[in-house]
């Protein structure tokens, strides 16, 4: 009950542009010069796998990148020089760095570039990765036309209300159909599909995916499933006809939560400096998951305002009281995977004229059988000052970056009593009423060292730094450890000019 998403490498990571969102990745080296090697520390996937039978694997695997990515290190202060990417994921780390902050870089096809800034760690090798869910080789959507004809056994409804398609294996979510098709037939286009994590590609019968159709209706402020059925289907570019087709049914089961208690929303409302819990808005979603033992915050989902796990939400609730959560179905099929709970305290600032930037805190928690689960908003909001250089851009938009040509460096404060593994912070670009993310930077303390060339003269920019929690041995650069229980607090600066 097991799987993942895409992410980082020896520095950080975020995902690839195909995955939907930014991830987070890591590293770390050591050792003292002598006549041996020269330390070695690894880039690599980290993926979540399903078995010969299609169910999910204990334990991610960690398989080198191909085509070799690009890697780049240097001092934080210093220049980048290119480093050789091995076959089997392993780079050697210079002597020259000693026990001094250095950076190192990569930037994967499509991706953002990203840029890790650590201190060695001795007798500690630094593994960074880039977390996907669902296995690397993947089938091509067989053409335009690839379309889902999914027709239940037993007594599935005359006429489905609100039906959504999702596969296994491969990790998709089909997009809302409006108007509904009549019958109980359900004909859906693959191209149309969401994929939650790595690059595009088909399920396959052979590899024992997935295809689940689950109808939702509403309860409330919440979305919740109301009747299922799995098919195996071999996609052609047509009508696809399943090779196996399950009877439709209800395995209705119930799920409780706590944890976001007053005291988290008074910490929400204070990342944009409000004291009024009413700026909050909540969002909670429960399904199966890939996998509890990958990052979990490492997908942007459209309709969601912070980054989550991948999972095939069963129940998706907006401002919802978690010890009341309704009754959802759960698909038969799909009961071998380890089931996630995501819950997220979201405040927004709307910069002038400008974007409206999201914050807040996140948190997930697997969901047993019996018993609620128990959500840990544990990581450390960071706090102003927000300092670039020695201007701070804590609460004035459009400040003027103070002109110069070597390195700049952005500090900020951690919420009192709270800790956080480590730290994300992404230079976005502000384009009118968007952001356009440019670079991501993986950091274990509260500072960041910048080139200034990442800078365009006369642009708008501004900082998203997100901390997280459940990486427990992030501080040694060794990022192949994510517990099931992690938590991620997320605050901007204001934007500032570069002259």
């Amino acid at each position: 009950m097991r799987s993942a998403a895409l992410c980082l490498l020896a520095i950080v990571a975020p995902a690839c542009n195909w995955v939907l969102g930014l991830d987070p990745t890591q590293l770390v080296d050591a050792g003292p010069p002598g006549d041996g090697p020269l330390p070695v520390a690894r880039l690599t996937w980290m993926v979540a796998l399903t078995d010969a039978q299609g169910m999910p694997v204990a334990l991610p695997d960690f398989r080198p990148i191909a085509p070799a990515p690009t890697i780049m290190a240097g001092r934080v202060d210093g220049p980048l020089a290119p480093l050789e990417y091995r076959d089997d994921g392993t780079f050697e780390v210079p002597y020259a760095f000693g026990a001094s902050k250095y950076r190192f870089a990569y930037q994967l096809p499509n991706d953002l570039p990203r840029e890790m800034q650590w201190t060695p760690t001795e007798g500690r090798p630094a593994h960074a990765v880039v977390p996907v869910s669902g296995r690397l080789e993947r089938a091509s959507i067989p053409g335009p036309n690839a379309t889902f004809s999914l027709t239940p056994l037993g007594s599935p409804p005359a006429q489905h209300r609100a039906p959504r398609v999702v596969t296994t294996g491969i990790w998709t979510e089909s997009q809302p159909v409006f108007p509904v098709p009549a019958g109980a037939t359900f004909n859906y286009n693959f191209n149309s599909s969401i994929q939650l994590s790595g690059p595009p590609g088909a399920p396959e019968s052979a590899k024992r995916d997935l295809v689940v159709l689950i109808d939702f209706g509403n309860n409330g402020t919440c979305r919740s499933s109301e009747g299922s059925a799995a098919f195996r289907v071999d996609l052609v570019d047509g009508l696809s006809i399943p090779t196996m087709s399950e009877t439709w049914a209800f395995a209705g089961r119930g799920a409780t939560g706590s944890g976001d208690g007053a005291e988290n929303y008074v910490r929400a409302a204070g990342i944009i400096g409000s004291t009024q819990t009413s700026v909050v808005t909540t969002r909670t979603r429960i399904g199966p998951t890939p996998s509890t033992t990958m990052p979990a915050f490492t997908e942007r989902v459209a309709s969601l305002g912070l980054r989550a796990p991948v999972i095939l939400p069963l129940i998706d609730c907006t401002g919802a009281n978690l010890s009341t959560l309704p009754a959802f179905g759960e698909p038969i099929s799909l009961q071998p995977f380890d089931m996630l709970a995501i819950h997220q305290l979201t405040v927004s600032r709307t910069v002038s004229g400008g974007p409206t930037l999201e914050g807040g805190l996140s948190a997930v928690a697997p969901v047993a059988d019996a018993g609620p689960f128990v959500l840990e908003f544990a990581a450390a909001i960071p706090t102003p000052p927000f300092m670039l250089g020695d201007r701070e851009i804590s609460t004035t938009d459009q400040l003027q970056l103070p002109a110069g040509t070597g390195p700049v460096v952005l500090s900020f404060g951690v919420e009192l009593g709270r800790q956080a593994n480590y730290y994300d912070v992404v230079l976005h670009r502000v384009a009118g009423t968007s952001t356009i993310a440019e670079r991501v930077y993986t950091v274990a303390e509260p500072t960041v060292t910048i080139d200034r060339t990442v800078f365009t003269t006369a642009t708008e920019y501004v900082f998203e730094i997100r901390a997280y929690q459940g990486a427990p041995e992030a501080a040694v650069g060794d990022f192949t450890r994510y517990l099931p229980t992690q938590s991620s607090a997320v605050a901007w600066t204001h934007t500032f000019r570069a002259p």
